[in-house]
Order: C-alpha cells, then sequence, then structure tokens
C-alpha cells in the first residue's frame, strides 16, 4: 500500500471505524474516506455502486455492526447489515478495488465451541443467545468475501477479533462490558458509596480497540487467504481485575463487591496462531488501555449520567 493510496473505510461501526482511521494517519496515510451512514445509502446497490465507480478507491476496510450490544439486533438491523455487506463487497469486486478488509466482531464466535477456537472454527456451534442474527449476518459477510476471492480472485479478507474495548465505545444503555462498569463505578465515585456490587463475568482476553486497527493494517499489507484470521488480546484476565483496575483509574477507592461468582466462559475466544506468528502482538498493556478508556468516558462525563 503506497501512502498516497485512494483508502475507504465504511460500514456502520463508527468506533472501530474511527480507530483505523486513527492508525491510517498515524502510519503516514492521508487520501482516506471515512464513509458514514448518512453519506450514501449503503442498503441502496445503485447508490453504493455509483459511489465507487465515482471515487475508485483502492483499498477497502469494511467494519461490522457495534460489538457486543446487550438484548440482540432486530430483524431490521440484521437486513440492513447483509445489505451493507453485500452492496459494498460487490460494489468493491465491480469497482476493481485493489483489497478490501472485512472487519467481522467477536459475537461471531460460537458458544459453547471448546477452546482454543482457531481459525477457520467459525459455524462449528451456536452462537450467543440474542446474538445469532447478527452473528449470521457477518459470518454472510465473511463468507461472500471468500467467494469472490475464489470465484473472481478478489482479494478480500476476514478479521475478527476477541472482545473489543477503548475510546469510542458507547457508555450509553446499550454499552458493551467495560463501559458499563465504567459508567456505574463513575456514579459510585460521584455518589460517595462505600461499596458497589458488580456482577460476575468471564474472564475473557480483552483487545483494545486501536491495537484490532493495528492489526487490520497489518493484514491488510501482508495477508492474502480466504481463512478469516483471529485476532487475540493475549492472556484472559479475571473481570475482579478489570475491575480493580477500571475503579483504580476514576478514583473510586470504596470496596468492590462481588454479588454473584464469575461463570465459567460461554463463548470460547479466538487463538491467533496464524496473526502471532506472522509477527504480530498487541502493543496496549490492558492496565493502561483500561485508563485511557476510563479517561475517554469521563471527559463525556455527561454521557455517563444521562
Amino acid at each position: 500500500m503506497n501512502l498516497d493510496a485512494r483508502i475507504l473505510v465504511t460500514g456502520r461501526c463508527g468506533w472501530v471505524g474511527g480507530a483505523v482511521v486513527r492508525r491510517l494517519w498515524a502510519a503516514g496515510y492521508d487520501n482516506i474516506r471515512f464513509l458514514g451512514p448518512d453519506e450514501v445509502n449503503l442498503v441502496r446497490p445503485a447508490s453504493v455502486d455509483a459511489f465507487f465507480l465515482r471515487h475508485r478507491p483502492e483499498y477497502v476496510f469494511l467494519t461490522a455492526a457495534r460489538e457486543g450490544v446487550a438484548g440482540g439486533r432486530s430483524d431490521e438491523a440484521v437486513r440492513e447489515s447483509l445489505a451493507v455487506q453485500a452492496n459494498v463487497i460487490h460494489a468493491a469486486w465491480r469497482a476493481d478495488v485493489r483489497k478490501l478488509c472485512f472487519l467481522a466482531s467477536s459475537s461471531i464466535h460460537p458458544a459453547g465451541a471448546l477452546p482454543p477456537l482457531r481459525e477457520g472454527a467459525l459455524l462449528s456451534a451456536a452462537f450467543q443467545p440474542g446474538e445469532d442474527g447478527e452473528a449470521l449476518a457477518q459470518i454472510a459477510g465473511i463468507r461472500m468475501c471468500q467467494a469472490y476471492r475464489r470465484q473472481y480472485r478478489f482479494d478480500a479478507i476476514g478479521v475478527v477479533p476477541a472482545e473489543l474495548y477503548g475510546p469510542g465505545d458507547s457508555p450509553g444503555a446499550q454499552a458493551g462490558v467495560l463501559p458499563a462498569l465504567v459508567r456505574r463505578l463513575h456514579e459510585a465515585h460521584a455518589d460517595g458509596l462505600p461499596q458497589l456490587a458488580i456482577d460476575g463475568v468471564a474472564a475473557r482476553p480483552w483487545l483494545q480497540v486501536d491495537d484490532f486497527a493495528d492489526a487490520a493494517l497489518f493484514l491488510m499489507r501482508r495477508y492474502s487467504s480466504d481463512v478469516p484470521v483471529n485476532v487475540d488480546g493475549g492472556e484472559e484476565v479475571a473481570f475482579a481485575d478489570v475491575a480493580r483496575m477500571a475503579a483504580d483509574a476514576i478514583g473510586y477507592r470504596g470496596r468492590l463487591v462481588h454479588r454473584t461468582r464469575a461463570p465459567e466462559p460461554t463463548r470460547a475466544m479466538p487463538e491467533g496462531l496464524r496473526l502471532n506468528g506472522m509477527g504480530w502482538s498487541p502493543c496496549m498493556l490492558l492496565r493502561d488501555g483500561v485508563e485511557q478508556m476510563c479517561t475517554w468516558l469521563l471527559q463525556g462525563a455527561g454521557a455517563l449520567v444521562a
């Protein structure tokens, strides 16, 4: 990828797409277009085709729907995901895009699969309840990349992360695990509560979103295969330890009471042997990443208490 290459970052996942843009800028790329959902109607094939044929991007990062939304997705949102993915992949092939990188989410990892979950193990078991629709939509996106590679020799790759966290993750009603925790810690700190009860969450390898973006750029430059690549976050860390890191970052000195025992993992996290064997590893230490995310969330403290 030349530094003046025309790069398009698109999809519905603003915080992951934003991390990809930050990483590209840091690497010296300046001909980047971040395509939001309101700029082009990605659900309409004609609109997507016209955009690609007019702007002729050379490289495309297609981001999937937001990671880890509680309560599942509506049928309408799943249909939109399928349409967006299909339209962007097809339009990229028609416009002679050199390479497309499809960034999925950890929701596509099957529930109950025996670890380690290696590349190629997708669709090996059922999905988490409430996540099956979005997961299957993303599986369809990965399968479409594979089909276009095999039939048209279109260089499309799939990348699948462990559970993501970091700046940009929503602190709102549908927050992921860590933003929801930070919100409760912030409220407890503001109210001067002597203790805070938290539910147990299974240990998992946490992956900072900028590390995921770094892995995506690394693979865009160096990887070409129909086998989707796992990006893991390293060693699994107990949620109790993560909660204490977040409490320290916020300044909450109260006692953390674990009202439920941490359950056994219900979803196997990916083992990134392929990527690690290529020489990539995450840079952000978990404590540093948690502090960074807390700082970002507290800068918008109004959103935390809204």
